[in-house]
């Protein structure tokens, strides 16, 4: 009968497979019926079967048309949406003054993501001025309504001392939040703090255990700092195990992956002998992502000629550019060239 409202319900129903078969492309025919009535709810879910290619091919440009039809019309959670397209120039020209004024809409009506997110741009000074006070209060909004991005942001906000005085003890609690509830961000950065002993006690076995969950979402952070704890210990087993994950976290181009190992094949750790071509190459793809890391270790390489050509005027650039990023080793390094 041509009742907007209970299109876009059955083209929701079609699409998760609510009581009906699931139908991707008759959920799209039946969000494209609703909006020609302007159906905000409607506009928001084609925006997401543009955006997730439910029903048709996938359309970023048609998702932020329809985010941004919807959010016009006041829908919380699609000016959120609205606004990562234009944070992120998905589908449009990004911009960064309109993505906060979305954000702050959402924020407005208590959206918790969007809560978070224009905590962020308040943060940073991004899309307008910097207000670490408000960024902190909106972070709070959207952690109190236990949104995982709200949680991470505080601990980040209380791990760093950004604008509040460093309290190791929030940050732990906020990150153990968001872990709880399955965020490999959260995961990892309670794994760190429990393995340092930041903000309670040092829980080795605590960090790993936490460690390993992050991993196992694919996390690179979670695979970079799981491989670390691992060739600490420095036996041939741990060590093989640690040459994985590296290898993992490498593989999905993570800068500290690729350093770490390119470290193990340059020292013959983790099982094989040393190779150092492989880890010219892992530090030379680590320092293009200007890790300081992978810069010191691919200019020690070329001022000693392991595995390349001898070569001091490269070594010491890629010292210099280590040095400028604050790596004591490469400092020394140039103090001694001089």
């Amino acid at each position: 009968q041509g009742y907007a409202p209970a299109q876009s319900a059955y083209a929701d129903c079609l699409r998760d497979g609510a009581g009906v078969r699931q139908d991707g492309v008759a959920a799209r025919s039946w969000y494209a019926k609703a909006v020609a009535q302007g159906n905000m709810l409607a506009e928001a879910g084609y925006g997401y079967a543009f955006e997730q290619g439910i029903g048709g091919p996938q359309d970023m440009r048609q998702a932020s048309y329809w985010y941004q039809k919807a959010a016009a019309q006041g829908l919380a959670w699609a000016q959120t949406e609205a606004g990562k397209f234009l944070e992120h120039g998905q589908g449009v020209p990004k911009d960064l003054v309109a993505a906060r004024s979305w954000y702050e809409k959402a924020a407005l009506q208590g959206e918790a993501e969007g809560e978070a997110s224009f905590g962020a741009m308040l943060e940073d000074g991004r899309g307008g001025p910097q207000n670490l006070v408000a960024a902190r209060q909106w972070y709070e909004k959207s952690a109190a309504q236990g949104n995982i991005l709200g949680e991470n942001s505080l601990g980040d906000v209380f791990s760093s001392g950004k604008g509040v005085p460093q309290d190791d003890t929030a940050a732990r609690s906020w990150y153990a939040k968001s872990a709880a509830q399955g965020n490999s961000y959260g995961q990892y950065s309670l794994g760190y703090l429990e393995y340092f002993g930041r903000g309670g006690p040092k829980d080795e076995t605590a960090a790993r255990t936490w460690y390993e969950k992050s991993a196992a979402q694919g996390d690179t952070h979670g695979e970079f700092l799981l491989g670390d704890l691992l060739s600490a210990k420095r036996n041939s087993k741990d060590d093989a195990v640690a040459k994985g994950w590296y290898a993992k976290a490498a593989a999905q181009g993570d800068a500290y992956g690729q350093y770490a190992l390119g470290f193990m094949q340059e020292n013959g750790r983790g099982g094989g002998a040393q190779d150092y071509a492989a880890a010219r190459s892992l530090y030379a793809k680590s320092a293009a992502q200007n890790n300081m890391y992978g810069e010191y270790a691919l200019g020690l390489m070329l001022e000693y000629g392991r595995g390349v050509a001898k070569d001091e005027i490269a070594a010491r650039s890629w010292f210099e550019k280590s040095a400028t990023q604050g790596h004591s080793n490469a400092q020394a390094e140039l103090g001694y060239m001089l």
